[in-house]
């Protein structure tokens, strides 16, 4: 499920028990997740405080399909462990799938990248940043959640 189950917004926790229900023993799910503190960061620096309030206080964001704001639900760590343990198919793993490529990509579909012209010639030092980024921090875009049947 590669970031498909939270799109079913209230209908998240039933459809995660018809995962397990239709799982082998020993089945692994791989699932991505949107994660909390990725959506608030997002939120404060493209849609202002109003927006990163609502990530806080009330775990939804908003993605886009086709020009239309969808509002959707995101999950706590805490969470998450306890919607699987809950359907019978705890956490066995975690991954972070990190944040910041995201950031340059959404920056610079709005314009707000400076430099923009230069990225060609700057792609090898940003993939350098990247990866001393991705090895030293827990904000992520999504949470890769490997889950193992009991």
């Amino acid at each position: 499920s590669i970031g498909t189950l939270y799109y079913l917004n209230e209908g998240y926790e039933d459809a995660l028990k018809e995962v397990a229900r239709v799982m082998r023993k020993e089945a692994l799910l791989l699932e991505t997740e949107p994660d909390l503190d990725g959506c608030a960061v997002k939120a404060l620096v493209f849609d202002g405080l109003e927006s990163f309030i609502n990530v806080a206080k009330n775990h939804r964001f908003f993605e886009y399909f086709e020009g239309k704001p969808l509002s959707l639900r995101c999950f706590s760590e805490d969470e998450m462990y306890k919607l699987h343990e809950t359907s019978k198919i705890p956490v066995y793993d975690k991954q972070v799938i990190s944040l910041f490529p995201s950031l340059l990509t959404i920056g610079r579909k709005k314009n707000m990248i400076n430099d923009i012209d230069k990225l060609d010639a700057l792609k090898d030092m940003i993939r350098d940043a990247f990866t001393t980024l991705d090895e030293s921090s827990s904000i992520a875009k999504h949470k890769l959640w490997v889950c193992k049947k009991a």
